[in-house]
């Protein structure tokens, strides 16, 4: 008997998730024949003698008062086989038998009372001190406890029996004590296991979100009552308990121990071969990407370092620009002054100019004053011949 991978899985993933764990004891923790073996068949043993030693004693006379309630209640309900009792018996003896039919028949009918439930630990402890008792454990509950302390989650016990009882078998069980491992332990006290309410007041109880608490069980009544509570579930599908169906098996998460391991599904040998022909393909592909990526962040440096160039060449340029603006100032002002000395050139020019035609005005006018003279001349040598010193006295 063990779970499927998928179960297997999905209860280590619950586990998981869960921050805090609540199981129950019979089918769950320990096994169903214990408690029907053992602990039954001792308070059934030992039921005449435990009442008649324990009569008068205090402890006991607060349960008898209980069992008195309880067994009225069932009068009155006209439940099959109820045993009336009267607490004003002419005699102990006579009480006493009374008590033992009462408790016997609770027993045939697997009440779950806690009248019925108190009386049966205060037997156990009896049977614990004088080591006729040794709480039964399965072999994967003890490294379990263990294991979920050490990641840090809580345990909690929830039973029909009183949490005295479930307390002893804890503290005085085969695997040794155990009871340090728990956190706290509830009974009937909450309300009934198959009552949705019950699972809701102890994650109040406990001080957890209701969805954090996994609870364990091997009765899917419970299980339907935590689930409708909003607590999630997991199935034990231990040996000697009651057979699951399909159906509970589709419904719940199943496993068989609280060891999971999580194994991967066994691949066909001609699958096996084709993923290590495609093993050296697929590390290629790997290895092809990792150098893609590897590029394309060396084009992301590149281009972050040409952004920065780029943005100080525009500050070099801006700084540039300014001092050419300054120099074009200066040169502009120095052009004024070109200009103006061209125009003083110009000006200079001019009277120059005015000058040279002032010049050739004189220059004309004594080339015709030459020219008036010549023919004077000419006369002059003409009459020299005959009376030159008359001419020359002019």
């Amino acid at each position: 008997m063990s779970s499927t991978p998928n179960q297997a899985a999905e209860a280590a993933k619950l586990m998981k998730n869960a921050s805090a764990f609540l199981l129950d004891i019979e089918g769950t923790t320990t096994s169903i024949s214990f408690v029907k073996d053992k602990l039954f068949p001792y308070v059934r043993e030992n039921l005449a003698t435990y009442l008649k030693e324990n009569w008068a004693e205090a402890s006991f006379q607060g349960v008898l008062k209980k069992l008195v309630e309880q067994a009225k209640a069932d009068v009155e309900a006209k439940m099959e086989g109820a045993v009336a009792l009267d607490d004003e018996e002419e005699s102990p003896e006579k009480a006493q038998d009374a008590v033992k039919n009462n408790v016997l028949w609770m027993m045939d009918a697997d009440r779950k009372a806690g009248a019925l439930k108190l009386l049966q630990a205060q037997m156990y402890v009896k049977g614990y001190e004088a080591g006729s008792l040794k709480g039964h454990l399965y072999d994967d509950v003890e490294p379990q406890f263990k294991k979920w302390n050490e990641d840090g989650k809580k345990i909690y016990i929830y039973s029909s029996g009183n949490v005295e009882a479930q307390k002893l078998l804890f503290k005085n069980s085969e695997a040794g004590d155990v009871s340090a491992l728990i956190a706290d332990y509830f009974d009937t006290d909450m309300g009934a296991k198959v009552e949705k309410e019950s699972y809701t007041k102890i994650a109040e109880k406990i001080g957890k979100p209701i969805g954090e608490v996994l609870f364990f069980t091997d009765i899917v009544k419970e299980a339907d009552a935590a689930t409708e509570a909003g607590m999630p579930v997991i199935l034990l599908e231990r040996e000697g308990n009651a057979p699951l169906t399909e159906a509970d098996k589709t419904k719940y998460t199943v496993i068989s121990s609280f060891k999971i391991e999580v194994e991967e599904e066994e691949v066909p040998a001609k699958k096996q071969k084709l993923d290590v022909d495609a093993k050296p393909a697929e590390e290629e592909k790997k290895a092809e990407e990792e150098t893609m990526e590897v590029q394309l962040e060396e084009k992301k440096v590149e281009e972050k370092e040409t952004e920065t160039e780029i943005s100080e060449e525009k500050k070099e340029s801006n700084s540039t620009n300014g001092v050419h603006h300054k120099n074009g100032t200066e040169e502009k002002t120095n052009g004024s002054e070109d200009k103006s000395n061209g125009e003083e050139k110009e000006s200079n020019g001019t009277e120059e100019k005015t000058n040279g035609e002032s010049k050739e005005e004189e220059k004309s006018e004594e080339s015709a004053a030459q020219k008036t003279v010549s023919p004077t001349k000419k006369v002059v040598t003409d009459e020299a011949a005959g009376d030159a010193p008359q001419v020359a006295a002019e």
